[in-house]
């Protein structure tokens, strides 16, 4: 047919009816199914991939499938020791127990002895039971050391040292320095009882032998070494150490004139830090006045609180207590320990110099201070009174008159008002 009949439109026609959406929709469905193909190849490789590692961590996770070589087992009879073997083994047992123990003491004595021992911290101070007090002086040559142990009741005990060369107000004597009256022991009580203004019970007066000995007792001390010190062919220190009697003193003969208190105060607290038992400080204390009463304060005294006496310029120039710091000192550290002195004047009726310092170390020892001395207005009272200010007195005027030893006992006011009991030295007395 002519025209535009269907048998004469050819192939193009064909495609349309092919695709009745036309064109556009033929472009799209073929898009996505190449995006669908994509995803599936994209998932088939994920897979695979997944299948390869689950596969290696499988062979990897598998025992070994190499057999295990077999060590045969050898079983030995047991040895059968003769009675005589089991002798010589039990005997050598006992050589080398014995061989290690002694072993052992003699590296502890040649620690001891010879070498510094690290030591760790000690505790508190023991809390004061009974008031007591002990001056207590360390003489070595031309160097005094000296202090004061003190356990106030219901207060940590305590120890104060006091310089060497502090001066002391004694009355009928004037200024003396401390360390001169060091090496006596009554002398020592009246200057520590003038500086503290407390009663000192007891007192000691040790030299360096004694002192070493003492250190040995109580086995050995921990010592605060503030610098080093040559001893023995060895270096101490610094720091805490355990030193032996010979050690201690050879650490405060090193000393200088500036750090010698300093070094006595590192020597007192150790000692105080020793045992407790009292027992191991009897001994050879050296001049006291009661040996078992003394090391039974020293004992009480563990691990006492080790302080010094304030100090400021005196007005000579030399060094002096400083008062008021002394005194804050005193309450807060010494409480009641030792008691209050009884005040005692002294008056000169028979012309001889030196009666006051006489008297007052005679009586300092039984808990007298001597708080003036001076000329009375006559030289030639015959006989020596002793003057009670009240009745109540009467009983230690007595004694009073005892330690001095002449004289004649009186109740009568007192012509100052600052004493509990006046002597009017006659010619009765002598410095004999």
């Amino acid at each position: 047919m002519r025209g535009g009949s269907p048998e004469s439109s050819g192939p193009e026609q064909l495609s349309l009816l092919e695709h009745p959406g036309g064109p556009g929709r033929s472009n799209r469905t073929a898009r996505r199914d190449e995006r669908a193909r994509k995803r599936e190849e994209r998932l088939a490789r994920t897979a695979r991939r997944q299948h390869r590692l689950d596969r290696a961590r499988r062979r990897v996770e598998r025992p070994s499938r190499t057999p295990r070589r077999l060590i045969p087992t050898i079983h030995l009879p047991k040895p059968r020791l003769s009675r005589y073997d089991l002798y010589l083994s039990r005997r050598a047992t006992v050589i080398l127990s014995a061989v290690l123990v002694v072993g052992v003491g003699v590296w502890g004595l040649f620690a001891f002895r010879l070498g510094p021992t690290r030591v760790g911290p000690r505790s508190g101070p023991a809390i004061g039971t009974t008031n007591a007090t002990l001056a207590l002086s360390l003489v070595d040559g031309a160097s005094v050391y000296q202090a004061v142990v003190a356990e106030p009741v219901g207060r940590p005990s305590v120890a104060i040292a006091l310089p060497s060369q502090v001066e002391v107000d004694v009355p009928g004597g004037g200024p003396v320095v401390a360390g001169d009256a060091g090496a006596s022991g009554p002398l020592l009580v009246e200057v520590t009882q003038a500086a503290f203004g407390r009663r000192m019970q007891h007192y000691v007066v040790m030299d360096t032998s004694r002192l070493s000995a003492l250190v040995d007792r109580l086995g050995g001390i921990q010592v605060q070494v503030e610098a080093a010190f040559w001893w023995n062919g060895r270096v101490y220190g610094p720091g805490l150490v355990r030193l032996s009697g010979t050690a201690v003193a050879s650490y405060l003969e090193a000393g200088s004139q500036d750090d010698r208190t300093a070094r006595w105060e590192d020597v007192l607290a150790g000692m105080l830090a020793g045992p407790a038992q009292v027992s191991r400080w009897r001994g050879d204390l050296g001049q006291t006045d009661d040996a078992v009463a003394a090391a039974a304060v020293l004992a009480a005294a563990h691990n006492a609180t080790v302080l010094e006496v304030p100090t400021a310029p005196a007005a000579d120039g030399g060094l002096g207590v400083d008062a008021r710091k002394f005194a804050a000192q005193l309450r807060t550290n010494f409480g009641a320990a030792g008691g209050s002195l009884l005040r005692v004047i002294v008056l000169n009726g028979n012309g001889i110099p030196g009666i006051g310092a006489k008297i007052a170390a005679l009586l300092a020892p039984a808990g007298y201070r001597v708080v003036a001395s001076q000329n009375n207005t006559k030289f030639n009272v015959p006989e020596t009174q002793v003057i009670a200010s009240s009745s109540n007195l009467l009983r230690r005027t007595a004694q009073v008159q005892s330690l001095i030893g002449v004289g004649k006992v009186y109740v009568g006011p007192q012509p100052t008002g600052i004493a509990d009991i006046t002597i009017v030295v006659g010619k009765d007395f002598q410095l004999g």
